[in-house]
């Protein structure tokens, strides 16, 4: 038990060296990369939530919503272990709606970094209205149409996504 207790505390430790590594990678390549990357957050009363390359996207359509008025913002999450939970709650301030982007899923439960967020909000006890899409599976490309399309939905209740648990299934069954 001794081992696992250590292993877990310096599984907790690797936020902050992730912030020492990526301080010393952007000063030698003038390149940063946090654990939760924010884009357009500060105002954002919406808030959507991917991983990897779906960021870039998300962030072509976040600049989309905010010509049509749209208080959206974007975070990137590049380490889901330990989970940034830090980074994660502070660019959520003014955010009354959560969308997650999810590539993967857990089978009978939903997309993985959703399930991710809530678990790491609840301790927050935020008051969020939270939407998890899963979609681009099977090599479907998220666009960034898709990515409006969802946060509509997200705000309306409209659009094509398809109710499987307590997930949104999109761009999947056509």
């Amino acid at each position: 038990m001794a081992i696992k207790f250590k292993r877990h505390q310096d599984m907790l430790a690797v936020e902050t060296l992730w912030e020492q590594v990526a301080n010393e990678y952007n000063s030698r390549f003038k390149r940063y990369c946090p654990p939760v990357e924010a884009y357009r957050t500060q105002d954002a009363e919406l808030i959507v939530i991917g991983i990897g390359t779906a960021a870039g996207t998300i962030r072509l359509a976040i600049d989309r919503l905010r010509e049509e008025h749209v208080a959206a913002g974007c975070l990137r999450i590049s380490m889901v272990r330990p989970f940034p939970v830090k980074g994660l709650r502070s660019a959520m301030t003014n955010a009354k709606h959560v969308v997650v982007i999810d590539r993967d899923v857990s089978f009978g439960a939903e997309g993985i970094l959703a399930q991710e967020v809530k678990a790491n909000l609840f301790d927050h006890k935020c008051e969020h209205e939270f939407h998890g899409f899963v979609a681009g599976i099977g090599g479907k490309d998220i666009t960034t149409d898709c990515v409006v399309d969802f946060v509509r939905q997200a705000v309306s209740g409209d659009g094509k996504a398809k109710q499987a648990g307590s997930s949104l299934w999109a761009e999947v069954l056509s």
